[in-house]
């Protein structure tokens, strides 16, 4: 016998769907769980705080089907992330929106901001740094280099 479907699961599900996520791919149940793990409320303060940076509601929506996870991150992640790449780095906030993934990211992959701003990496995209494994991640941006390149000594 089948169980009846949790009404706050249906609205899920129908709320991702009228975003335009195909019920049948992966991505559809990454965002009905985002959906279903933030409250509304949670939910309107973080599109505040993307609000801030610049994005408009498009962007946000945009940004949660590239990437729904977007949605279920910490408020001080969000900010600091935001912070990080557009104040100090000179990354549009908009250009963050194409590439929401970066918001998920450990500070480890930063790394090569910092690579890049000391000229040792040139003309590279967000999504191309943020998006490769940890293997070609340091054979593209750290074992290419040597320690005293890396450290200034």
């Amino acid at each position: 016998m089948v169980k009846a479907i949790p009404k706050q699961f249906k609205e899920s599900v129908q709320e991702v769907k009228e975003i335009g996520f195909c019920p049948f791919k992966l991505q559809s149940v990454k965002a009905v769980h985002a959906k279903l793990c933030v409250s509304r409320p949670t939910w309107a303060r973080k599109e505040g705080v993307y609000g801030k940076w610049g994005w408009s509601d498009d962007d946000v929506c945009a940004a949660f089907r590239l990437h729904p996870s977007c949605m279920s991150l910490m408020e001080g992640k969000i900010e600091s992330v935001m912070s990080f790449l557009v104040n100090e780095r000179g990354f549009e906030a908009s250009h963050v929106a194409r590439c929401p993934v970066v918001l998920s990211l450990s500070f480890g992959k930063w790394i090569v901001l910092v690579l890049k701003s000391k000229g040792m990496v040139k003309k590279v995209s967000l999504s191309r740094i943020f998006k490769c494994d940890e293997k070609l991640f340091l054979n593209m941006f750290i074992y290419c280099h040597d320690e005293k390149e890396l450290t200034g000594h």
